[in-house]
């Protein structure tokens, strides 16, 4: 049975135990956090298993555009305390119907996501790359 607590991230505050951000606000609203963000919420578990499956859980709504449904607010967007505790809750109700089937999407999830990291990575290089050799022709 999953237990996690759901609370507004106050800036400064020192944390204990097995938590991460969720963003609170904007188009990127319900996106897991490894670290605070001006905007969210902190969302604090009773183990580090639990907080990791949450955790990709939620990733996963959020890759699937399920929080664009219950986003409000027609200048800066947002997602409300409560619609996120019930997509949680939906999401937790799936994943256990079929939690090997959620359990692949995870690793899937997880390798694709180190992935684009990696390319991004890549990219960056490759930008500075250029600079430099640009700068070493006009130099």
């Amino acid at each position: 049975m999953f237990q996690y607590q759901l609370k507004t991230h106050m800036p400064g505050t020192i944390y204990q135990g097995h938590y991460f951000f969720i963003q609170s606000k904007g188009l990127h609203s319900g996106k897991p956090l490894k670290e605070p963000y001006p905007n969210c919420f902190i969302c604090q578990c009773n183990s580090e298993q639990q907080k990791e499956q949450l955790f990709w859980l939620l990733f996963s709504l959020w890759q699937g555009r399920k929080f664009h449904e219950v986003l409000v607010g027609s200048v800066i967007p947002f997602i409300r305390k409560r619609d996120l505790t019930n997509m949680i809750q939906l999401g937790l109700q799936k994943s256990t119907q079929a939690p090997e089937q959620f359990e692949k999407t995870v690793e899937t999830l997880q390798i694709l996501n180190k992935q684009e990291l990696n390319y991004l990575n890549l990219s960056k290089q490759i930008s500075q790359l250029k600079v430099v050799m640009i700068n070493k022709l006009l130099a």
